[in-house]
């Protein structure tokens, strides 16, 4: 049973960030509030069981957000981005839910080798404009799976209509910007994160 510190643990080693920037962004996102956004109760035996949508959730805050204290907001601008072209109000479609099934996908397919090879091309970008109105510019998302490279949906805010395939896409279109921030996870971090699962 993988419990969220031992989540907060394998997500700070397969980052590369310090364990306590990621045990806060845990501690921010289960805040005791009417929106506990990772699983949480009781300590050692008694801990909650981490799901992949809690994973999905303290990746996406450790990843997208600037600051620790930003875990709640980075989760939010980052985890409702919907697929281009493909609105669904339900939120089942959301940027958060295709991670977690990603990565409960990829953790099948560590167990068992799929026919074909193993899956290669997983990553994940982020991408927004830095910027004192954050909201005043669309964040977008690039989600990647698949063999040989096959596989990717682009997730923007609404308003966004055209698909991305690189920051260079997206710089284009937010030429007026200033300063644009990617982040990537790879596929290899993917995996390490799925496997703890």
């Amino acid at each position: 049973m993988l419990t969220s510190h031992r989540l907060a643990e394998v997500l700070a080693r397969v980052l590369g960030l310090p364990p306590e920037t990621v045990r806060q962004h845990l501690r921010n996102l289960q805040a005791p509030d009417d929106r506990r956004l990772i699983s949480a109760k009781g300590r050692g035996r008694g801990a909650a069981a981490m799901t992949p949508l809690d994973a999905a959730r303290l990746l996406l805050a450790a990843v997208g957000a600037d600051f620790v204290k930003d875990s709640v907001a980075a989760l939010d601008a980052f985890g409702d981005l919907q697929p281009i072209g493909r609105r669904d109000p339900s939120g089942a479609t959301a940027l958060v839910s295709q991670l977690a099934a990603l990565l409960t996908r990829l953790a099948s397919e560590l167990d068992e080798e799929p026919a074909g090879g193993r899956v290669s091309n997983l990553g994940l970008s982020l991408m927004s404009v830095a910027s004192v109105d954050p909201a005043g510019y669309p964040r977008v998302a690039i989600l990647r799976w698949g063999r040989t490279g096959s596989g990717a949906v682009s997730f923007a805010t609404a308003g966004w209509d055209q698909p991305v395939i690189s920051v260079a896409d997206y710089a284009a279109r937010m030429e007026h910007a200033g300063l644009i921030r990617e982040r990537h996870v790879t596929r290899s971090a993917m995996e390490r994160i799925a496997r703890a699962l």
